[in-house]
């Protein structure tokens, strides 16, 4: 169960900070601000320097970029203009520097903080969701997908939102980054593992190692268990979102009058029916539908007056009879899927 209540914490631990802070005043991202420096574009990659630095494994700076075939911990996502508004005067200076990377790893002191700290991961989560494709124009049971908050489920990758040093004084820039990392129930904590490839386009495709992928499968007790993808199992973890925006007060009331237990029956079918809309965006739009899309409570939310709601969206055989055999469903397309008979 370690991971069936963890999976969740890439995408919820930033909306924890940022549920209060609407898509509307993130901005949208933008060519690399020239005070940063030139190599730290999308798509570049970072390798691990050992120096000591505010990330504690590496040094954001165009001097660690490496080809992506090569080792690195980190993918760049955007890089964006930091407003003035979070600058103590009218020229950025390296205290300014120091407030927002401490507010960035977590150490929040005034309301100035508070709000960069929520600006930035905000901009970080949606990045990533843009990069992914996953920032509108689809929608997961009649909700449009840019206000759900969604990501791939992983253990071996967290969004960063961190401060570049390299001429930040003279262009205060906001960077965010995918870091790579160990296997964690808690990937933003975890060390970092160098990768190899860009790693972050294939996130939700074929391309993304095996072992990188969660599956499950039912106990004796009925109770999702962690399976190796590596052998058949009863289903595998696609994406996960945050449910707010797609039910009422009502329904966020009923679903989180017993934060252990099953969904009220309409909450759990509009559930369901929003990580089936999920599978085009894993197999493809014209995937085999002998597989489909189920809903798991996530760790965040439920039952605690949070801000989010977060939701586990998996993909298991329609046919309870059937399991999912040895491999991903990740990328299949229209191809068939060869289910298994349970044992």
């Amino acid at each position: 169960m370690r991971r069936l209540l963890t999976v969740t914490v890439t995408a919820t631990l930033a909306l924890v900070l940022t549920a209060c802070q609407s898509e509307s005043e993130v901005p949208k991202p933008r060519p690399t601000p020239t005070g940063v420096a030139s190599g730290l574009v999308p798509g570049a990659c970072v390798a691990a320097s050992g120096e000591a630095t505010v990330l504690g494994d590496t040094a954001v700076t165009e001097s660690a970029i490496v080809d992506c075939a090569d080792e690195h911990v980190y993918e760049v996502l955007a890089a964006q203009d930091i407003p003035s508004r979070y600058i103590g005067g009218t020229e950025a200076t390296d205290e300014d520097l120091a407030r927002l990377q401490a507010a960035l790893d977590g150490s929040r002191a005034d309301t100035v903080q508070v709000t960069f700290a929520s600006f930035a991961h905000a901009y970080c989560d949606i990045s990533l969701q843009r990069q992914l494709g996953l920032d509108g124009g689809t929608e997961l049971a009649g909700t449009d997908i840019a206000s759900l908050q969604v990501v791939p489920v992983s253990h071996t990758s967290a969004t960063y939102a961190v401060l570049p040093t390299e001429g930040w004084t003279e262009q205060p820039t906001l960077l965010c980054v995918n870091r790579f990392v160990a296997d964690s129930p808690t990937p933003s904590a975890a060390p970092v593992v160098p990768v190899t490839g860009a790693v972050t386009a294939g996130l939700l495709s074929n391309e993304r190692p095996l072992a990188q992928r969660l599956c499950f499968s039912y106990d004796a007790a009925g109770v999702p268990a962690d399976a190796s993808c590596e052998a058949n199992h009863d289903a595998e973890y696609t994406v996960s979102f945050d449910a707010t925006p797609m039910l009422d007060a009502d329904q966020l009331a009923a679903s989180s009058a017993d934060p252990a237990g099953a969904f009220p029956e309409d909450v759990q079918e509009r559930l369901d029916q929003a990580c089936d809309d999920a599978l085009g965006l894993v197999i493809g739009e014209d995937h085999d539908e002998a597989v489909v899309g189920g809903a798991l409570r996530g760790p965040e939310g439920w039952g605690t007056g949070g801000l989010i709601n977060a939701v586990t969206c998996f993909a298991t055989p329609e046919d309870p009879e059937l399991v999912l055999p040895s491999g991903s469903v990740f990328g299949l397309g229209d191809a068939p899927i060869e289910l298994v008979a349970r044992d």
